[in-house]
């Protein structure tokens, strides 16, 4: 069909795209005979990765040329999905017929990166991407040698994370509780109002002008600077009583109470105030603690909620989960691993997660980190960049094994679920968009 490369021409050069255009787009998606050319071009990947992310997933308020085009592609592929189910054969022939071995393997590949997004039936998402089998496909591309700025990297990057949303595997990432969650389960009345109290403190409302901070920590209207703030909340700030010191692998040092630190933790009990060497000295040698993540120990055993808790690397959070499990401290072990997840900010911090050793702790942190680079909103590019980074390094066979097995587990999970019964409400679904465009 010759209006599939113009309207790819059209949408890649002009300036500004008008409503017309999309609405042309989702018209496509209403006619069968549009399927043949619409996997023989790679247009899906394309309207999933330079249309669907117009905007920036990372800030989705974006302008209003952003909007109509993003919600364009989405109208568009939405309509796709009845094309691929139980109900309308058509798709799915079409796609099978591709994905046969004996295809050419730019045909199979390119039908392989279309899928995932046009594809939300868990029966045919098995059939698809493990009987043919086209995961394999994927991985090889995302193992191969292409750069990640490449239009095939890229696209195959798009369609692992299509699949892994569709599979809500982001359900897998667990968010960062608070410190009273983490320690108690519950929050007391008293401790709910203090929390909406300190937010107060610390928001600032738009019509309200900040106030300009003097020199000695003091702001024009007298009100004393963040740094009191800082000690209101935190419990060691307004410990008196340090006498003990341990002294850090930086030649850096931490002093705290050593009657509050016993009574907060049994191993430090024995060690502080039993027959040990460290019992009889004010100043105790760590050689290889580092100061970040023992000043984040230090107040956690005092019940602080400062920002000391939040200033950690991913560096910090992994090597304070090893200090969870020397003083046996299961809270802080999973403030740390939560903390360690949501600090990954690229591939390398993944990598420093395998080499750490930390999956002898907990198997399950290693997939989650993975997860974090398959489903965080994020731009493709950014993404393609992070698995490269991975792929590159001397743990890939790891990886690719990982990044398998969780993408299927629930594709084998759910081998016999169809849902293809609800494509009459996914039609009014992307009706509804259509018309927005209209």
């Amino acid at each position: 069909m010759e209006f599939v490369p113009r309207i790819m021409t059209y949408l890649s050069s002009v300036q500004v795209v008008h409503k017309s255009a999309m609405r042309m787009l989702v018209t496509i998606a209403k006619n069968s005979l549009c399927i043949q050319p619409l996997l023989d071009t790679l247009f899906i990947p394309y309207v999933g990765v330079e249309l669907g992310e117009a905007g920036d997933p990372e800030s989705p308020s974006g302008c209003q040329q952003c909007r109509t085009i993003s919600e364009g592609a989405a109208a568009f592929l939405d309509q796709m999905v009845n094309f691929f189910n139980h109900v309308h054969k058509y798709g799915h022939s079409e796609a099978i017929s591709r994905l046969h071995p004996a295809k050419d393997i730019r045909v199979r590949e390119g039908c392989v990166m279309a899928l995932p997004h046009v594809t939300r039936c868990p029966k045919l998402l098995h059939d698809f991407m493990v009987c043919y089998p086209a995961m394999d496909l994927l991985m090889e591309v995302l193992c191969s040698e292409k750069p990640p700025n490449d239009a095939d990297y890229m696209y195959a990057t798009a369609a692992i994370s299509r699949l892994a949303r569709t599979l809500q595997l982001d359900k897998q990432v667990s968010l960062v509780k608070c410190l009273v969650c983490l320690q108690r389960g519950n929050h007391t009345a008293e401790e709910v109002a203090q929390h909406f109290k300190l937010q107060q403190k610390s928001t600032v409302t738009p019509h309200e002008t900040p106030q300009k901070e003097e020199p000695g920590g003091m702001t024009p209207s007298g009100m004393e600077s963040s740094h009191t703030d800082l000690q209101d909340k935190c419990k060691w700030a307004k410990e008196s009583v340090r006498d003990v010191t341990f002294k850090l692998e930086d030649g850096s040092t931490v002093a705290a109470s050593r009657e509050l630190l016993a009574e907060k933790n049994e191993v430090l009990r024995n060690m502080l105030m039993g027959s040990f060497v460290e019992g009889t000295t004010s100043c105790i040698t760590l050689s290889d603690k580092s100061k970040a993540s023992y000043e984040i120990l230090i107040h956690f055993l005092y019940g602080c909620r400062c920002e000391v808790l939040d200033r950690g690397d991913i560096k910090t959070y992994i090597e304070l989960v090893f200090l969870s499990q020397m003083y046996m401290l299961d809270s802080l072990q999973t403030f740390a691993m939560a903390k360690m997840i949501s600090s990954i900010k690229a591939g390398r911090d993944i990598i420093a997660i395998y080499e750490s050793g930390i999956g002898v702790i907990d198997e399950n942190l290693i997939l989650q980190a993975l997860c974090t680079v398959l489903v965080r909103p994020m731009k493709t590019w950014k993404r393609a960049r992070w698995l490269k980074e991975l792929f590159q390094s001397e743990h890939a066979c790891d990886i690719d094994h990982n990044i398998r097995m969780i993408l299927h587990h629930p594709l084998d999970l759910n081998r016999l679920i169809c849902n293809c019964d609800q494509s009459k409400s996914l039609y009014r679904i992307s009706e509804s968009e259509y018309t927005k465009l209209c």
